[in-house]
């Protein structure tokens, strides 16, 4: 395991992304004019859809609305997917050719695993509080125990995000190993990550934290703009254009932080499958 630091790894993930968007101005362009595309069109379908929305009615609107942000989340993630690859695999190898090992397919197979874990367990959990509602209710204390029931919920929904980022932040080596063209190895990466886990989230926050901040700010005005049912506005064009060019930044940052976290962790998985 190579002796890298955190500031190193900060230094890195940073100097990594400058020469990414260097290396590959092109489909970072056309990620980004895509994103952009969608956003403007999904805020347009909401302004169009807000009567409905406000009354909680079912309209055609609202249909077309819901669909197209199912397929933006789709779209979303097969973009994503394809710049990490490219943007670890620039960073892990640099312009060394490397053959073609089905890297993209094993890491978009691995994000539905991950994504859909995180939907069934949040389901789960919805269904479980619906039940004790119910049973609450039946019982007739939810009167008596109105706050105290919020709090526990409160309480419930805190750990279980605090759970999956765990999980999450222990099984995160998977997806730079994976886009290094590596087999999924669950064992390997909760092996390499026991006993870092506040280090790598260190890393990635203080990695990430100049674009959150700037992706709150911009979020918030743009949020603005919405509840003002304006996308013609100066404010809605500046705000929206800065806010998708964040969110692209972000995911090359990601990509490139999440390259030098495996050089520094990962251990087993660098070793040969037996």
């Amino acid at each position: 395991m190579q002796p890298i630091t955190l500031t190193e790894c900060f230094k890195g993930a940073w100097r990594d992304t400058g020469r990414t968007l260097l290396k590959m101005p092109v489909l970072i362009f056309v990620i980004f004019a895509l994103m952009l595309a969608t956003e403007c069109i999904r805020d347009r379908l909401q302004i169009a859809s807000q009567p409905a929305l406000d009354a909680g009615a079912m309209s055609p609107g609202k249909s077309v609305l819901v669909l197209f942000s199912f397929g933006m989340f789709i779209l979303t993630m097969v973009v994503s997917s394809i710049l990490s690859v490219r943007v670890i695999r620039y960073s892990l190898f640099g312009d060394t050719p490397r053959s073609r090992d089905g890297a993209l397919g094993r890491y978009m197979t691995l994000l539905l695993i991950a994504f859909g874990g995180i939907l069934v367990f949040v389901l789960a959990l919805v269904f479980a509080t619906a039940v004790l509602i119910h049973a609450m209710k039946s019982g007739g204390a939810t009167r008596d125990l109105k706050y105290g029931v919020l709090i526990t919920y409160g309480v419930v929904y805190l750990l279980a995000l605090c759970l999956i980022i765990f999980v999450w932040t222990r099984l995160s080596l998977l997806f730079p190993h994976t886009a290094a063209g590596g087999k999924i190895r669950w064992r390997s990466a909760w092996q390499d990550t026991r006993g870092h886990f506040w280090v790598m989230i260190a890393t990635f926050g203080l990695t990430t934290l100049p674009i959150m901040i700037v992706s709150v700010v911009l979020a918030y005005v743009r949020l603005y703009a919405l509840r003002q049912l304006d996308v013609s506005g100066l404010t809605y064009d500046i705000s929206t254009f800065l806010s998708t060019a964040a969110t692209v930044l972000s995911m090359v940052t990601a990509a490139t932080c999440s390259a030098w976290v495996y050089r520094r962790f990962a251990a087993e998985l660098q070793q040969p499958a037996v």
